[in-house]
């Protein structure tokens, strides 16, 4: 094995000599990349594996079209999928689907995604956020991963470099959410008419748009306030596609009875495996339409433009957190996959809360009672838990006069020098 750099493309090539006697290499930019694969050789030598055959002449498109097509509903769920093949189509396949394997460099893959702005070549036109690149370079990493299941390639240049692996600048959370204050949110309830039952129940269970939408009149139960979410509908290409929950796990809540008593007449005459929520054709809501025609007019009508449909589910935190919940309730509620996640939103929230707990504190240390109980502390009198001694037989003869709190010893009488 040998690294040495091309005169010609100034690149720095590392070449192999496989079981069948043919030298095979790889170029790379730097000499750090291709001395981290001349070691993965040897390395894979050493485990008995034979370095697979490069050739380069395979293109990210061949293996990515292949990966698409092939994603398991088993192991994604379908909005999932729908996401990672609008990913590849719009963002990834037009810069690398004609780019051989061989030749992606981690350096390539770091410029990329630091400049990245979607199907456009211009300049001058505006970054994807960095929730959307960071998104777009996994769907990248998994086609290579894929690569490499095959064959083509020895590491994955959009997960490790020369100095080992790639780190990403974090995604971080919003720090300011948007929430209604009960007098708001009732404003804007009457101001989307019929279908205020369905913003008023968002906004006060945090229940995702499409878990509400999916929701039947079964999984309600009248008499104990409890509802079932185990199912959510999500829009696939115009068609509604039913599935589970977002993380995949069903929960149960307990309706406050004034949302119950907001959707009860929405019940009135269906059976149990009808809908709750429906649109004007007694169908499942569709997302746009909703927005379309319900929901930016009572935003216009009521002053609260550049609100969002999800806000309400915001909103439902914060009423929740203001009303007492704690944070294992909240995460409960909102389906959250850890409560670590709930407080990564909310902790804000809670933070205010925190003021409350401490002026509660306040309050029950200045009671009264409680000084009174902290500075009346009962005095123990030590002769009530030291009894005292019974006088000897030979009365008054041959003792010692007791000292503080010690007992009469008998047999000192004669020793003068104690005093």
């Amino acid at each position: 094995m040998s690294v040495h750099k091309r005169s010609d493309t100034g690149k720095w090539q590392a070449r192999i000599k496989g079981s069948d006697g043919i030298r095979r290499g790889q170029s790379f930019r730097t000499k750090a990349d291709a001395e981290r694969w001349e070691r993965e050789q040897i390395r894979m030598a050493e485990q008995g594996r034979l370095p697979p055959v490069l050739s380069g002449r395979e293109s990210v498109a061949s293996v990515g079209d292949k990966w698409i097509a092939t994603l398991d509903l088993a192991v994604y769920k379908p909005s999932t999928i729908n996401g990672y093949v609008g990913l590849w189509k719009r963002i990834v396949r037009p810069r690398w689907g004609s780019v051989p394997l061989t030749n992606i460099q981690p350096a390539d893959v770091r410029e990329w995604f630091l400049s990245m702005t979607g199907e456009s070549s211009d300049p001058s036109k505006k970054q994807l956020s960095l929730s959307r690149r960071k998104q777009s370079h996994q769907v990248l990493a998994m086609i290579l991963d894929q690569a490499i299941r095959e064959g083509k390639l020895i590491t994955n240049p959009a997960r490790w470099d020369a100095v080992g692996k790639v780190a990403l600048p974090k995604v971080n959370m919003p720090k300011e959410h948007r929430y209604l204050n009960p007098e708001d949110l009732l404003e804007l309830v009457n101001a989307c008419k019929e279908y205020g039952p369905f913003v008023y129940f968002l906004a006060t269970t945090g229940v995702r748009f499409g878990e509400a939408r999916a929701l039947m009149v079964g999984d309600i139960a009248m008499t104990s306030n409890k509802l079932r979410i185990s199912k959510s509908v999500t829009e696939i290409n115009g068609h509604l596609v039913k599935g589970t929950p977002k993380n995949g796990e069903s929960r149960t809540l307990i309706l406050p009875d004034i949302t119950l008593n907001r959707i009860k007449p929405l019940l009135i005459g269906k059976s149990s495996e009808d809908l709750v929520f429906t649109g004007p054709q007694g169908r499942a809501i569709r997302h746009a339409n909703f927005r379309h025609r319900v929901w930016v007019p009572a935003l216009n009508a009521t002053g609260n433009q550049g609100l969002r449909i999800h806000d309400l589910r915001h909103t439902a935190a914060s009423l929740a957190i203001k009303s007492g919940a704690n944070v294992k309730v909240v995460q409960n509620m909102l389906g959250h996959k850890s409560a670590q996640m709930t407080l990564d939103r909310y902790a804000g929230l809670f933070e205010s809360d925190q003021v409350d707990v401490a002026r509660r504190m306040d309050q029950v240390m200045a009671e009264p009672a409680c000084h009174e109980n902290a500075t009346k502390t009962p005095r123990i009198i030590l002769g009530q838990v030291i009894p005292k001694p019974k006088p000897p037989a030979n009365k008054g003869k041959d003792l010692v006069a007791p000292t503080g709190f010690e007992p009469a010893t008998h047999g000192l009488g004669n020793r003068r020098s104690i005093p």
